[in-house]
């Protein structure tokens, strides 16, 4: 159960960073689209200069954005299935146990 809860904290955190670089690779996309837009296919040297100064941007934010939502996605399969496995597990351990009336209080037997 605690491997599973922190593969899943672990994946979340990462599934964030993707999300979150996505985002901004997708303010740089609309930022070049403006860019165009406003000046056309050709247009002064400045312009030229920014449009690929955005994409070189954009492109230096897909590796590391493929790269955390691929692992933070992989790491949430991974932390679902061990959290399942982990809570089938103790079910079964915790039914085995019970608690039993005694002369003096309650009496826990189970086994070990």
């Amino acid at each position: 159960m605690i491997a599973g809860g922190v593969t899943l904290g672990v994946g979340l955190g990462l599934a964030t960073a993707a999300g979150v670089l996505g985002g901004r690779m997708l303010d740089i996309w609309r930022e070049a689209a403006a860019l165009y837009e406003a000046n056309g296919p050709i247009g002064p040297g400045a312009v030229a200069d920014q449009s690929a100064a955005l994409a070189r941007d954009y492109h230096r934010l897909q590796a590391p954005m493929l790269t955390t939502a691929v692992i933070g996605g992989s790491a949430l399969v991974v932390g679902a299935v061990l959290t399942g496995i982990g809570a089938k597990r103790l079910a079964r351990a915790t039914s085995r146990a019970a608690l039993l009336p005694a002369p003096g209080g309650l009496v826990l037997h189970a086994r070990f």
